[in-house]
């Protein structure tokens, strides 16, 4: 039977998430859902908050523009999916299915990341013609719980008239049909066929022929090798892409000339690689051939690429370089050399066409001389490849989809000619040991070459699917798509001229695009990772171009920030005679020029998003246009610290020179006072440099930046780096700019580019060095250095919360009993109906951010519904990197059901939720939750002075149907419908470095109830505190402890993974055993060790007991057993309570930690430590930071635990005496 889901779009808005269709009943629920073109969505991944059921495609004339469906099978698989496109319709015009093709996404094992930010799993990537992947497979099957993308491809034409067309997709799965929907969009405009964006992406015909095996021993004299290198060329045409090398032969000059004529005339076609064999310069062959080109009308399009000398050179090959560009410059100075390395001072005048890896384009310095460059007639081009990686965009297969498709829009910003690729095909996999290629199953195994998965291949050999020719790949979809945004700036480009021309203003399309820039990418190292966004300035740009094909003709400029001001200026400039109205306010002429007249509009702006809307009327004509900008909400002032002002000896003798380098007081080229530091930098193997060791280790979480100011005198440019250090020991090494020539350079280091690895805390030491005769350098430099300061944000400014440290873990049981809990913060702001009401609270340590909410709700409800939100259940936003703006790779949305084990994660991509720790439990007045969620699920680190963004929903569902939604939620902050897309409303939370106890309370027992074998099985035992703390870098354990005490002896037991458990070897050195430590403060010191504060070891399987720290510390009467156990071991240690000098007695109050040693030397490491609580180095000399453990009454059974039988319960002479064991407390 047929299904048609209605979409209810209104509904969808108000309850913040879209309607999935679904097949099925109860578990065995198949779902069909749509998500944008840019996304890749994992075969494991959980359908995301923002899923459509409608498929939406906008397209100008003359583009393929893609859309994805995905198929998630229920509990049971799906046997055969099959998947009908019918015509789309727009009144009498149409436009055929044949113009639509369909794709089954093939889903690659990633083993091993190429990044921390991406984690294993099956990521989707080639795009296999579903017909084909039918007549080889039988049919498409989707294993139970898995998602299977479908890709359809929408080839508009150049004549379809332009308007809304609609139809629908038809999804079989077995015997039952779910119909999408599509909306198709066709603006009025064409694309152009030729491409305004250069490239060089290389076939490479060695690997092209291991691709297809039935042509494996071809050469380059057989035809069908031509024919094949022609398919693959072609195809790349399709998707605005230009092969590095014409696919004909080059052995005969006058031949080549000749059939190359039909591809340098395609305007598809944006240049080529003229052939080159080594010698050609000087046996008079490349003059002849250019010579012939020119004369044939076929060099415009030409340049020389020579990589097989001179690719990625360094210094030492420069003089090359210079060589053979001086014989390219006498057959004709204009022909083009590209050569792949940064833009070089050494060779300015040689080279005219730099072609620069991603990574220098982050540095201002860097775009500067590139500005130069492309100012004097230089072109500039660039490429990714195994380097850099995220958070650069690549074209790797485990990253953002997004990251392709903005290198076209950052490449349009920066004015960057052509892009290159070393390979579209390497179909074999690059052994780096043996340096030669092997076999490689292209299907499975994602790395062709080390280091990145993907790298050099964006196409897939179809001969296993009887396709002669390739099969393209998401990341190649995404590349077209980005040369056909591109195609869109450029063509906007022309209109504005045009407008420009006729208005007699200069208006660029920077000035008009900035502000889509803004919202796009602050630089190459940061950019949206939320397709919504581009969606929505692809749209803004495509209805810029249509609106300057229509009268009045106007250009809308968004002018810049003022600072202190809620306002931003926007001028109108548009022809005389115009009425101009912006938000339904009339604005008056501001000036009158010579053939337009300018406006000027005040937009007042709230932070986040803001729109506004300019009418513009004159004779009869009007039009109207939607312009948007971005306002950030981080309202804090800044002020510059001064590091190192360079105004002295003193000043310069806080730096140490390193490898050579000579530093010096100096009186030229300061920038602020009178003097600076001259450093003689030499040419030396090594890396020449100087850094200075802080007084005070700085904490860069409140601050935005470091800055400095270096004049480079010397006559070639370089690359800078610094070098920063904590106190933990951990380094951050950055490359943070070029080094101009005989110019200054301010050089500006984003706090927000740290690792999220790197405790910026805490940052002691600050080296700067460059590479001195190792690469880019060929000479010796002296740099002049002034101005070092930190931008540093004035927190009393700044509207914060603060969430306190907790000293040891909360008890993860959903239960809100932990002391370290105040439950202060109310979530009030509703949506939707709800009567519920809710309070959470927050707190952190080095490991974890914990959460917890307490929610009144009269029925509590988890009825499996598709989505969890639609069920009772709380959602944690966080935005980790305080972005207050669009998600990024550090915002995430957590949302947790009540009674469901899953954690399911929106937001971050590839969050890792495995290791988020959950627990909700049921409650008298309604259900309570606790939640630890790790750093690394958020991609940035736990340390005091963070600032993150935060707010809560919780989701109340009154219906006992799993098809219905909640019917409302609670937001702790003022716009709970905006939280999915947007951090800008959320809570500034600091982590602070207020300690608070989490005081641990102590069951007492009797001495009977427990049996010493090291076997936890005794029912009394809660064996519930987690140690989480590394106290040593190795340990490769998990452990958890739990405590009982009686008048005699004080209980501990644990519970240890650990999967390489050793005997005990070193006497003179327990703690490198195997084992753990008990450390007691029995009078709750807090402080240095006295009398009653001591230090036990005792290692797995061994009777010894070890003490230390209190000297009369005893070790006799102590008893202890450890068990193996399936994951580790166990064990049960019983301490006297006189050996620590103590009467126990209900009430009192002891500190307590605990260590977990882990020998990990059997696999060729150091031994690891985990603990219990904070800065466990101090543990053996100091209690000051252990916890708290408060010695409760005698536990008992409850009447679940027990079975009585009551003879057990009589005495000698037949009484029953349970009432007086019960009176007593024994039972």
């Amino acid at each position: 039977m047929k299904r048609f889901i209605s979409f209810f779009l209104a509904v969808c808005i108000v309850l913040g998430s879209l309607n999935i269709q679904v097949f099925g009943a109860g578990n065995d629920l198949h779902s069909v859902w749509v998500v944008p073109n840019s996304v890749k969505i994992m075969q494991d991944q959980l359908i995301p908050s923002n899923a459509q059921e409608i498929l939406i495609v906008e397209s100008a004339k003359n583009e393929h523009e893609g859309g994805q469906v995905i198929i998630t099978a229920g509990q049971e698989p799906i046997h055969d999916v099959t998947v009908r496109v019918s015509d789309l319709i727009n009144g009498e015009n149409s436009i055929s299915k044949d113009n639509v093709d369909v794709y089954v996404q093939h889903y690659m094992p990633i083993t091993e990341p190429t990044t921390d930010m991406f984690m294993e799993g099956w990521y989707p990537d080639a795009l296999i013609p579903m017909e084909s992947y039918i007549n080889k497979h039988g049919s498409l099957a989707v294993e139970a719980g898995k998602n299977q993308g479908i890709w359809f491809t929408f080839k508009i034409g150049k004549e379809v008239p332009a308007g809304i067309y609609t139809g629908d997709i038809t999804i079989t799965m077995d015997t039952q049909e779910v119909i999408v929907p599509v909306n198709l969009r066709v603006w009025n405009f064409t694309l152009t066929d030729e491409s305004h964006s250069e490239s060089a992406f290389l076939n490479q015909s060695y690997f092209l022929l291991k691709g297809h095996p039935e042509l494996e021993n071809l050469t380059e004299a057989d035809e069908e090798f031509w024919d094949m290198m022609e398919k693959y060329y072609n195809f790349l045409l399709d998707y605005r892409i230009t092969s590095t090398y014409l696919p004909i032969p080059s052995t005969d000059i006058d031949e080549f000339v000749k059939n190359a004529e039909k591809y340098i005339n395609d305007p598809r076609v944006t240049a080529y690689n003229i052939p080159y064999k080594i010698g050609d310069f000087d046996n008079g062959r490349a003059e002849e051939l250019v010579s012939k080109l020119q004369e044939a009308g076929l060099y415009d399009k030409a340049y020389y690429y020579l990589a097989a000398e001179i690719d990625e050179p360094t210094p030492d090959q420069f003089p090359k370089v210079k060589e053979l560009s001086e014989k390219i410059k006498a057959i004709d100075p204009n022909l083009r050399h590209i050569v792949t390395t940064n833009v070089t001072t050494e060779l300015i005048g040689y080279v005219n066409t730099f072609c620069s890896i991603f990574e220098p384009f982050h540095s201002e310095s860097y775009l500067e001389l590139v500005k130069q460059r492309q100012a004097a007639g230089d072109d500039v081009w660039w490429y990714g490849c195994v380097w850099p990686k995220y958070p650069y965009p690549t074209y790797h297969i485990d990253d953002y989809l997004l990251s392709a498709r903005l290198i076209s829009w950052m490449q349009k910003s920066y004015g960057i000619k052509g892009n290159l690729y070393w390979s579209t095909n390497l179909y074999l996999k690059y052994d780096q040991e043996a340096q030669k290629y092997e076999k490689r199953d292209v299907w499975k195994d994602p790395k062709g070459f080390p280091g990145a998965n993907g790298d050099g291949f964006l196409l897939y050999p179809g001969y296993d699917y009887g396709i002669y020719g390739p099969v393209p790949s998401l990341r190649l979809e995404a590349i077209r798509d980005g040369n056909e945004d591109y195609e869109y700036l450029w063509l906007l480009e022309q209109k504005m001229k045009q407008a420009s021309t006729q208005l007699g203003v200069d208006v660029s399309l920077d000035d008009i695009m900035q502000p889509m820039y803004e919202r796009l990418f602050t630089n190459i190292k940061s950019y949206t990772k939320q397709p919504n966004t581009l969606i929505d300035i692809r749209r803004e740009v495509a209805e810029m171009i249509e609106v300057l094909e229509q009268e009045p003709t106007a250009l809308i400029l968004i002018g810049d920030f003022v600072e202190g001001e809620a306002g931003r200026e926007v001028q109108i400039f548009a022809e005389k005679g115009t009425k101009v109205m912006v938000d339904d306010v009339a604005i008056d002429v501001a000036e009158s020029l010579e053939n337009a007249e300018r406006f000027v509009a005040y937009i007042p702006y709230k932070a986040g998003l803001n729109e506004f809307v300019t009418q513009l009327e004159k004779d009869g004509k009007s039009i109207q246009v939607r312009r948007k900008f971005f306002a950030n909400k981080n309202a804090a002032k800044i002020e510059q610290i001064l590091i190192n002002g360079f105004e002295s000896q003193e000043d310069i003798d806080q730096f140490t020179p390193e490898n050579g380098a000579v530093l010096f007081l100096s009186e030229e080229y300061g920038t602020q006072g009178e003097y600076s530091m001259k450093a003689d930098m030499p040419l030396s193997p090594g890396f020449p440099g100087f850094y200075i060791n802080l007084d005070e280790s700085i904490n860069f979480n409140n601050c935005t930046s470091i800055e400095i100011d270096i004049y480079n005198k010397s006559e070639v440019s370089f690359p800078f780096y610094m070098k920063f250090t904590n106190e933990k020991g951990q380094e951050s090494d950055n490359n943070v700019g070029i080094l101009l020539p005989n110019q200054f350079t301010h050089i500006s280091f984003p706090v927000s580019n740290f690792p999220a690895d790197f405790d910026k805390s805490c940052v002691n030491k600050i080296a700067f060095w460059d590479w001195g005769g190792v690469a880019y350098r060929t000479g010796e430099a002296t740099l002049y250095v002034d101005n070092l300061y930190v931008n540093a944000i004035v927190r009393e400014d700044m509207d914060l919360e603060s969430i306190d440290l907790v000293n040891n873990g909360i008890v993860l049981d959903g239960v809100i009993d932990d002391s370290a809990w105040t439950m202060e913060y109310e979530l009030f702001h509703k949506a939707g109906e709800t009567d519920n009401t809710a309070n959470f609270d927050i707190l952190w340590n080095d490991n974890y951010l914990y959460l917890a909410f307490d929610v009144t709700d009269d029925d509590v409800l988890n009825t499996g519904a598709s989505q969890p939100w639609n069920d009772d259940s709380v959602e944690i936003y966080i935005d980790g990197d305080l972005t207050k703006g669009d998600y990024n790779e550090n915002t995430a949305r957590f949302v947790i059901r009540y009674n469901d084990d899953q954690v399911y994660a929106y937001g971050v991509q590839n969050a890792h939720t495995e290791k988020i720790l959950q627990k909700s439990v049921k409650t008298d007045q309604g259900y309570s939750v606790e939640v630890a969620i790790p750093w690394k699920a958020l991609n940035v680190g736990g340390e005091k002075g963070r600032v993150i963004g935060i707010t809560t929903h919780i989701n109340d569902k009154d219906i006992h149907d799993s098809t219905a939604k909640s019917s409302g939620k609670l937001g702790y902050t003022i716009n709970p419908l905006q939280d999915g897309e947007s951090s800008v409303d959320w809570v500034n939370f600091e982590l602070s470095d207020k300690v608070v106890n989490n005081l641990v309370m102590v069951d007492g027992v009797l001495d009977q109830d427990i049996e010493m074998d090291g076997i936890l099985d005794e029912e009394f035992w809660n064996i519930n505190q987690s140690i989480d703390y590394i106290a040593w870098p190795t340990p490769s354990n998990q452990a958890k402890f739990g405590t009982l005490w009686s008048e005699k002896y004080f209980y501990v037991a644990f519970d240890v993974m650990d999967k390489d458990v050793q005997e005990p070897v070193a006497d003179d050195q327990p703690w490198t055993d195997d084992a753990v430590e008990i450390f007691i403060d029995g009078n709750l010191t807090k402080g240095d060790y006295d009398g009653y504060t001591g230090q036990y070891i005792i290692r797995y399987n061994d009777d010894k007991v070890f003490a230390y720290g209190n000297p009369a510390l005893k070790t006799e009467g102590i008893l202890q057993k450890s068990y193996k156990t399936d994951e580790g071991y166990s064990m049960e240690v019983a301490i006297p309570w006189e050996n620590l000098g103590i009467t126990p007695e209900e009430g009192e109050t002891i500190g307590f930690t605990v260590h977990i040693d882990d020998n990990n030397q059997a696999r060729g490491q150091s031994y690891g430590v985990l603990a219990y609580t904070r800065n466990p180095s101090q543990d053996s000399r100091s209690s000051l930071n252990w916890a708290e453990l408060r010695l409760k009454g005698r536990k008992t059974a409850t009447e679940e635990d027990l079975i009585i039988n009551e003879c057990v319960f009589t005495d000698a002479t037949g009484t029953n005496q349970l009432d007086s064991l019960i009176a007593e407390g024994f039972v």
